[in-house]
């Protein structure tokens, strides 16, 4: 289990490596990454091909924001609400209102102040993590074919839940909304460990607050792969079985030498160029073509950087660097071709899960465009193994991210 501190840090580094995309455990934690991958598959497979406890769990990702960290600090015993920023150098828990005005500025001000006084009614006992979904004031009513529902924005998703139906009554009366995903133990905040399996059966229900937690729930009872999808899965399962024998050993030279704080490193530039496909293609190119992008992307940057420097001495340096990397691409370009291979699969055969878990949806799920809502997706999922607590991201990177990069974040903007 990883502690609240590393967990937090890991957060507002945006490199939560607890929460990975499956497909890019390949590129941080080299050969065993893609074993992971491989087991996470097959038991997401299983869960959702028969009635056999699988071993993992499988969490819905809410696109929520902000991220509220809540409870009562066991050092004091005083309940508090924070953001991310709780683990800053100079920690900024909120234990009043005057804490929240002095803490942050902007419309976090009257986020926060409303999850300090309603979450601290539900009975909190330890500390929790959560993703606000609303407060009152972002929930409207819009109709949607022919049917009104009340609607909000958190982030890039939009969520409708029909008006006249119970929930989406009791949500129009409500202060705010949160889903709850994280909890915390330890005697003090520094210690605390992060548990997904989030029990809030005992927190207090109230009519001023709609609170859930993220669990994966088939509420229609179909969520069952056809003979076809399970082919399908297997087929790239055994393929990315037959691969990596072949890519092992440069998958963990990979790992080795992966360093998001180097930014000249071949290996994390690797990974931003993969990710740089999530911006605007529809589909990812062959192996060959993402290799020779990658020498593009390469030249591009070091190009770049040389015309940026003044000094000879400083050009003379960034060309020895741009040299060398070329060098080790061209002479990897098997073993590149063969990682590409690897992570295309792995994210083909996490697509057909995804959409799989995608068709049970108790709340509808939208995006913002120049021609009104269109039907989307959740975000995504999480899959955290039972035994060993470690968790994967399953997101359709291609839809999803994409959006992601470019929308506007509602609650940031107020």
């Amino acid at each position: 289990m990883i502690s609240f501190k590393k967990h937090v840090e890991e957060l507002s580094e945006n490199r939560n490596t607890h929460l990975t995309h499956i497909e890019e455990t390949i590129i941080t934690d080299g050969a065993s990454g893609a074993e992971n991958a491989i087991n996470f598959l097959k038991s997401v497979r299983d869960m959702l091909s028969s009635s056999v406890r699988s071993g993992v769990n499988i969490t819905t990702k809410w696109d929520g924001a902000p991220a509220i960290f809540c409870g009562i600090n066991p050092e004091n015993g005083k309940f508090f609400v924070a953001t991310k920023s709780v683990f800053n150098k100079d920690p900024k828990l909120n234990y009043t209102s005057a804490d929240i005005k002095k803490n942050h500025t902007g419309g976090l001000v009257e986020k926060l102040e409303v999850a300090l006084k309603e979450l601290s009614k539900l009975g909190i006992k330890g500390v929790i993590q959560g993703d606000m979904m609303y407060t009152n004031s972002d929930l409207s009513k819009k109709t949607i074919e022919g049917e009104e529902f009340i609607t909000f924005q958190p982030n890039t998703i939009v969520y409708a839940i029909p008006a006249k139906g119970p929930l989406g009554k009791f949500v129009s009366r409500t202060k705010m909304g949160i889903i709850f995903h994280t909890e915390y133990k330890g005697k003090t905040l520094e210690t605390m460990k992060a548990s997904f399996n989030i029990n809030i059966s005992k927190l207090r229900k109230q009519k001023t607050v709609w609170f859930d937690d993220a669990s994966y729930k088939d509420v229609s009872g179909t969520v069952t792969l056809t003979k076809d999808e399970t082919e399908n899965l297997n087929g790239y399962i055994e393929r990315i079985e037959g691969l990596l024998p072949k890519v092992s050993n440069y998958l963990d030279k990979i790992a080795g030498n992966f360093d998001e704080k180097n930014q000249f490193a071949i290996e994390t530039n690797f990974k931003v160029h993969l990710n740089s496909y999530f911006r605007g293609t529809e589909d990812l190119p062959d192996s060959n073509t993402m290799v020779a992008d990658f020498q593009n992307y390469w030249t591009t940057k070091l190009d770049k950087k040389i015309d940026s420097v003044k000094s000879d001495a400083g050009k003379q340096k960034y060309t020895e660097i741009k040299k060398d990397g070329l060098n080790k691409i061209v002479a990897q370009t098997t073993d590149l071709q063969n990682a590409t291979m690897l992570y295309n699969d792995i994210m083909e055969a996490k697509n057909i899960l995804v959409k799989k878990l995608s068709k049970v949806k108790s709340i509808g799920t939208f995006l913002r465009t120049d021609d009104g809502l269109k039907t989307t997706e959740p975000e995504g999922f999480v899959a955290v193994d039972r035994l060993k607590g470690n968790a994967v991201k399953l997101v359709n990177r291609l839809e999803f991210s994409r959006a992601n990069f470019t929308a506007a974040k509602n609650w940031v903007k107020k």
